[in-house]
């Protein structure tokens, strides 16, 4: 009984340990360069994965990809939200 309960839950979460995104990795990049202080790098690799996520039509990565793209470049700037906002409208727009 007991291992067929443990077969039931690890059938559930077995998808989700195994199946990672196309970009996974690539975000991981985008990560580590943040956390290292390279925003230049993490801008970089952000896009590519901007152009892959529209062509994928992956709508909700795109739209992080373009956010954290957004953000990153206003944090080198020194920008304020205004800025932010200013910068998000073109890429909305399209």
């Amino acid at each position: 009984m007991k291992n067929w309960i443990v077969g039931i839950c690890m059938s559930g979460w077995l998808p989700l340990l195994v199946l990672a995104g196309p970009r996974d990795a690539d975000w991981k990049k985008v990560r580590e360069s943040l956390d290292q202080g390279l925003p230049q790098s993490a801008l970089t690799q952000l896009a590519p994965i901007i152009r892959d996520a529209l062509a994928d039509r992956a709508w909700a990565e795109a739209t992080r990809a373009i956010g954290t793209q957004v953000l990153v470049e206003s944090q080198i700037e020194g920008g304020s939200a205004v800025q932010r906002i200013r910068r998000l409208q073109p890429q909305i727009a399209q």
